[in-house]
């Protein structure tokens, strides 16, 4: 009987034995076959390979405790495991951002060829229908608006990633450097598009930090403040649901979620996690730090030093006002349809006394004098502001006419202004979002001038809607510059910052 070969051990080979127990190592040659081992995929070769097993890759993939790599490697094979790790761990990095709020989890859209890129030209169908039919991903697909026979594909990460006792993920390296060196050039790309301010926002973020010692305390008082908001009505849109076990989880998640950026040694991988971006339609500046409770924005650092935040009082009131001069601007061939509203620039000139205040104003018109100076209702005020704004002015609000709300406090030539507004097709399935995008634009568009005005002096900032996060230094010329743009767009009877 012929006996099987055994190749001679030599010295510059690394040689694998069997019978040792040992699970083989990448490029390993079986002492009995000859094969060369691929750990990426799990197979034996004739041939030695090129490609290295990495030992500390700079871009970490996330081994989730609900749903570890393990379990990747198990439903999708070694081949497979790191692009559906990376694809999840992208998309769950997004979510973190997404939304209007921290417990918002959105639809993600995702171009076909960072499909490509992520899962593989030839996989990622495949994998994407796994994903779904295993409830650890949901798709939204969309016809494009561009082509009609093709789709563009929305997915939304299962909430149990972040629903789970204890560490959500731990961070393990990549083992394929091909596909680790794909996926770098993949962020490379993201923060190569950024310009101008976005560029700016950028490399201050580089230097800003945010630590929290004591966590579990300041989320437990961001829990009772927002409780109080949700019993108080003074929130706007559907009440959370959400209870106080799963809420902390939730606000403790995203902290971890900032932390770890922080962390991240690939600057490409950072930068693009920043998540700066700006809105589509009301072309707002849009960052990682965008949702962060105001409690949480207290801890954050720029260069070392503690900020502090210059913001507009009553912006969205003292926009809309800025709004309605331009939509009635009669030099303007596209002024609008509805007739002035003498009644709602009385209320301005009335509010110069109330330090510009129009919700200090409300709370004068509805509740009475004694209620001028009191937060609560200034802040009850707040609420119902955006409630007879943003809701359709011809549906009733809570059971009462919105109609006879907005005139007994603004006047009828308000309610006529908002129906004028919502009247015309700007392209929206929700009439009432033409207000809203409207006004962002105004918003967004002053604070450009404001920002370009800081990148000329180098000031440092981070954007937050309508106000600038700022080093505490900086404060003063902040406001000055602030005032400066206000005045230029003769805004001095209209806007006030704080």
């Amino acid at each position: 009987m012929n006996k099987k070969r055994e190749y001679k051990k030599r010295d510059n080979v690394d040689w694998y034995d069997k019978s040792s127990g040992i699970e083989a190592k990448h490029n390993q040659k079986d002492r009995v076959t000859g094969l060369y081992y691929n750990e990426i995929k799990g197979t034996w070769h004739s041939n030695r390979l090129g490609s290295f097993i990495l030992k500390d890759s700079s871009i970490k993939l996330y081994d989730f405790k609900f749903y570890g790599l393990m379990d990747i490697k198990n439903d999708f094979g070694l081949k497979l495991y790191e692009k559906v790790g990376m694809f999840i761990k992208i998309l769950y990095q997004k979510e973190m951002v997404s939304g209007n709020k921290v417990t918002d989890w959105d639809w993600i859209y995702w171009s076909r060829k960072d499909l490509d890129t992520v899962l593989g030209k030839h996989y990622w169908i495949g994998i994407i229908d796994k994903l779904i039919e295993k409830k650890l991903i949901k798709e939204d697909k969309k016809s494009s608006k561009y082509h009609v026979n093709k789709d563009v594909r929305y997915f939304m990460l299962d909430k149990g990633f972040i629903k789970v006792n204890g560490v959500l993920f731990k961070e393990v390296d990549f083992v394929s450097d091909s596909y680790h060196n794909r996926i770098k050039e993949l962020f490379k790309k993201v923060i190569k598009e950024r310009k101008g301010i976005l560029k700016y926002i950028e490399k201050v973020m580089d230097e800003s930090s945010l630590l929290i010692d004591e966590l579990d305390e300041v989320i437990n008082q961001i829990w009772l403040n927002k409780k109080a908001e949700i019993e108080s009505g003074d929130k706007l849109g559907k009440i959370e649901k959400l209870n106080e076990k799963e809420y902390k989880a939730i606000i403790k998640s995203y902290y971890e979620y900032l932390y770890a950026i922080q962390g991240i040694k690939e600057i490409n991988e950072r930068r693009a996690l920043y998540g700066l971006n700006r809105t589509k339609h009301g072309g707002r500046l849009m960052h990682m730090f965008s949702n962060a409770p105001k409690l949480f924005r207290k801890f954050l650092k720029i260069g070392g030093e503690e900020v502090v935040e210059i913001d507009i009082v009553s912006s969205q009131p003292s926009f809309l006002y800025v709004m309605m001069l331009r939509w009635y601007d009669f030099n303007n061939a596209n002024r609008g349809i509805a007739s002035k509203s003498i009644m709602y620039e009385e209320k301005f000139k009335l509010m110069a006394e109330i330090d510009k205040d129009l919700y200090k104003y409300m709370a004068l018109k509805v509740k009475g004098l004694k209620h001028i100076g009191d937060e609560k209702s200034r802040k009850e005020m707040k609420g119902l502001f955006f409630r007879l704004i943003f809701g359709n002015p011809r549906y009733k609000l809570k059971g009462e006419s919105r109609k006879d709300l907005i005139c007994k406090i603004f006047g009828l030539d308000m309610y006529e202004f908002l129906i004028a507004i919502s009247s015309v097709d700007m392209g929206y399935k929700k009439p009432t979002s033409n207000l809203a995008t409207l006004l962002q634009k105004e918003e967004s568009q002053f604070m450009d001038k404001v920002m370009d005005r800081l990148i000329l002096e180098k000031l440092n900032f981070i954007p937050l809607y309508d106000s600038l996060i700022v080093r505490r230094s900086d404060a003063d010329n902040v406001r000055r510059l602030f005032r400066a743009v206000i005045r230029d767009n003769n805004y001095g009877n209209i806007l006030k910052i704080k």
